[in-house]
């Protein structure tokens, strides 16, 4: 009897230590100002190389942010070098809105993603590796953000940053 009782309070301490490191580690998600009405982060991971050939947006180039006009959406899109594409993914790092300023800043960044153990046990290991993976963050905003920043912080240390102005538009 002792022991089931030991199994499962180790089982419910595991499972609440999983829940916080996953929390913690940007699976809680990011928390948004209230001048962010709606937020949508999608990722996409192209063929290694294939911005040599294209026109589009590259990870060694500044986002790019569009706006929509008096709705308020805006789109910021881009591509950031994230490490090792086996163990590596881009995240919204941070939302924050300056009220003196009026000027909304996003973050895009990159963190750890999540490995099951058959997959370490297949041997899907971390390798030192220069991947990169596109991204679209859209949002909406209120009528009291007037400019929009937008950084990434890549894998190798730069930051990059773009700004639109949306004072025009609303």
């Amino acid at each position: 009897m002792k022991r089931r009782q030991i199994l499962s309070s180790v089982g419910a301490v595991g499972a609440i230590g999983g829940i916080g490191y996953l929390w913690a580690r940007g699976g809680g998600g990011v928390s948004t100002p209230e001048a962010v009405t709606d937020l949508s982060f999608e990722t996409d991971r192209p063929p290694e190389g294939w911005y040599v050939d294209t026109d589009e947006p590259g990870p060694a180039d500044d986002p790019v942010i569009s706006t929509g006009g008096a709705d308020g959406s805006v789109e910021v899109t881009g591509t950031i070098w994230i490490g090792s594409r086996d163990c590596k993914r881009s995240i919204v790092d941070d939302v924050a809105f300056d009220t003196r300023t009026n000027r909304l800043r996003v973050t895009i960044g990159h963190d750890e993603q999540s490995r099951t153990l058959r997959e370490r046990i297949d041997g899907r290991v971390c390798r030192d590796a220069l991947g990169s993976e596109q991204y679209t963050l859209s949002l909406r905003v209120d009528a009291s953000v007037r400019t929009i920043e937008a950084i990434e912080r890549d894998s190798t240390g730069n930051s990059r940053s773009a700004e639109a102005s949306l004072s025009d538009q609303q």
